[in-house]
């Protein structure tokens, strides 16, 4: 499993997705083999149609299970294999997998792409056309405009990613440093402006520091990627401090409330005691 880190800049510039959308195929889910969708710009029509991806498109999928993946790149006209690479991370946000055709694409053509598990067997696909050629120029926006720690869950509010060529996505990392030295990095495929995302503070667990504790400090800071594998400017990073009540299990932090709520019941009564 490849991490994403900021001290990885070089594999997060080509790590790229077909975004807007998921497409499933291959049956149900299986518990054991696990699951995988495509996030992309795809339309469904009669006869297939799709918008174009630039020549240096990397696939990003969405991978459920942990069983170890490869993936098949094939042009549909020819039905030649384009030799590809897989590397996948595991992110609170979910398993990744990046599928990178070791030379960029033919630009005019379509392409048929499967997931698969180690024995062969196909458990996700798509299709995609590619444009003219490449992308070569960065997105803009995926800033981070606020955050907040409320109950056991960081909440983070994005703006919208844009690119003139094409869609983009997301990358949150957050850090329990101001340096984004020891961070955790992960995609988000779909924002909403008027809706921040969620993350558990029980799934912030950072290569050196391990798990949160109250009191400790989060830093975050965004930026968004294009088709082309291309990161925008990181925006200006923020912290948020985690309470006590945010790093312990349920039943913990209603007892944790509970004495709270003791605690300022014990206050009124002795303030009522002193004024009678």
């Amino acid at each position: 499993m490849m991490p994403l880190g900021n001290d990885r800049p070089t594999f997060l510039r080509t790590a790229v997705s077909l975004w807007m959308g998921v497409v499933i195929l291959g049956g149900a889910p299986s518990c054991a083999g696990g699951s995988f969708s495509f996030p992309s710009d795809m339309v469904e029509a009669p006869g297939w149609a799709a918008s174009e991806v630039p020549t240096n498109v990397v696939l990003l999928a969405e991978v459920s299970g942990a069983d170890p993946v490869t993936a098949l790149l094939t042009d549909s006209a020819t039905g030649a294999t384009i030799a590809v690479s897989v590397a996948t991370a595991t992110t609170p946000t979910g398993r990744w997998a990046w599928i990178t055709p070791a030379a960029e694409l033919t630009a005019r053509t379509e392409y048929w792409t499967e997931v698969l598990l180690a024995d062969g067997s196909a458990r996700g696909s798509t299709r995609f056309s590619t444009g003219d050629g490449p992308d070569l120029d960065p997105p803009t926006g995926g800033a981070l405009e606020a955050a907040d720690v409320r109950a056991r869950a960081l909440y983070v509010q994005l703006s919208e990613p844009s690119d003139d060529a094409g869609d983009a996505y997301v990358e949150l990392a957050v850090a329990s440093d101001s340096e984004f030295v020891d961070q955790l990095s992960m995609p988000f495929l779909f924002t909403d402006p008027e809706t921040p995302e969620r993350l558990e503070i029980a799934a912030l667990r950072f290569p050196s520091a391990g798990s949160l504790e109250g009191g400790d400090t989060l830093f975050l800071r965004s930026r968004a990627i294009d088709l082309g594998g291309n990161a925008g400017e990181w925006s200006d990073a923020t912290s948020v401090e985690i309470h006590a009540c945010a790093t312990i299990p349920v039943r913990s932090s209603l007892l944790c409330l509970a004495a709270g709520a003791l605690f300022a019941l014990r206050g009124r009564r002795r303030t009522h005691r002193t004024r009678g």
